[in-house]
C-alpha cells in the first residue's frame, strides 16, 4: 500500500516526522516558509495554487511575504538590495511542487496531513475538511493535528488531535537526548493513531525501525 505523508504548516515542525525520522526528503508544497493552516485553507479554497509565486502580491522584508495569503517565504528567495535574485529558479520548483500536488489530489493512495499547531481551537477544521473533501479525488484522507497546549475536544470524522507531553519550540537545538524523547513521543502517538483507527499505512511501527538518528550532525536540520 501506498500513503502520501504532507506537511500542512504551521511552520517547519511537521518535518520531525517527514523529515527527520522518516527521511522522506521530497519537497512538498507546505514546506521551505511559514504556512498557517487557516491561511492554507484559503489557498486551497481560492483554487489558484499558481498564485503562490504571483509576485503582485509579494512584499518584500527581511523575507518574502505573500500579501494575499500571509505566507512567509524565509527559505526559498533570495533578496539582495531589495530584489529577488533566483525568482525564476524558485517558480519552477514551485511549478514542480503544485504538479506533485495536484497529482497527489488525484491519484488512489490513502493520504495523511500533519500539522502542528500552538492553538488547536484557533484552526478552521471543518472548513479545511470540507474543502478537501472538494479537492481529493477518492476521499481517502486524515488530518492529525499535534499541539504542547491544551484543547477541546471536537468529534471530527478522519481528524485527530494529538496532545504532547513535551514541547517543541525550538527542537532543532535540543541535545540529542532531549530530541530522542520529543522525537519518540511524536512518533509513538503518531502510529498509535493510525493503528487504533484502521488507517491504512506503511510505516515502521517504532522509531527505532526508522531511518531516524541520534547523531547530531543528522538531525533536526530542516527548521524555518
Amino acid at each position: 500500500m501506498t500513503t502520501d505523508l504532507y506537511h500542512f504548516g504551521d511552520q517547519c515542525a511537521p518535518g520531525i516526522i517527514i523529515d527527520d525520522i522518516l527521511k522522506q526528503k521530497k519537497k512538498k508544497l507546505f514546506m521551505l516558509a511559514v504556512y498557517l493552516f487557516n491561511d492554507i485553507l484559503k489557498y486551497l479554497t481560492d483554487n489558484e495554487l499558481e498564485s503562490i509565486y504571483d509576485k503582485q502580491y509579494f512584499k518584500l522584508e527581511k523575507s518574502v511575504v505573500h500579501t494575499k495569503y500571509n505566507f512567509i517565504f524565509n527559505h526559498d528567495y533570495q533578496i539582495r538590495n531589495n530584489k529577488i535574485h533566483n525568482y525564476d529558479h524558485i517558480k519552477n520548483r514551485f511549478n514542480d511542487k503544485i504538479n506533485d500536488f495536484k497529482n497527489m489530489l488525484e491519484n488512489n493512495n490513502t493520504k495523511i496531513f500533519i500539522t502542528f499547531t500552538g492553538n488547536i481551537d484557533a484552526l478552521y477544521i471543518n472548513e479545511m475538511m470540507e474543502c478537501l473533501n472538494n479537492l481529493i479525488k477518492n476521499k481517502k484522507f486524515y488530518l492529525i493535528i499535534f499541539s504542547d497546549n491544551a484543547f477541546t475536544e471536537l468529534n471530527i470524522e478522519n481528524v485527530f488531535k494529538i496532545k504532547l507531553e513535551n514541547k517543541y519550540d525550538n527542537w532543532w537545538v535540543f541535545d540529542k537526548n532531549k530530541k530522542m524523547i520529543l522525537y519518540k513521543e511524536i512518533y509513538t502517538k503518531f502510529i498509535n493513531v493510525l493503528t487504533n483507527n484502521n488507517i491504512p499505512n506503511n510505516f515502521p511501527k517504532t522509531i527505532e525501525q526508522t531511518n531516524f538518528s541520534t547523531d547530531k550532525d543528522k538531525m533536526g536540520m530542516f527548521r524555518v
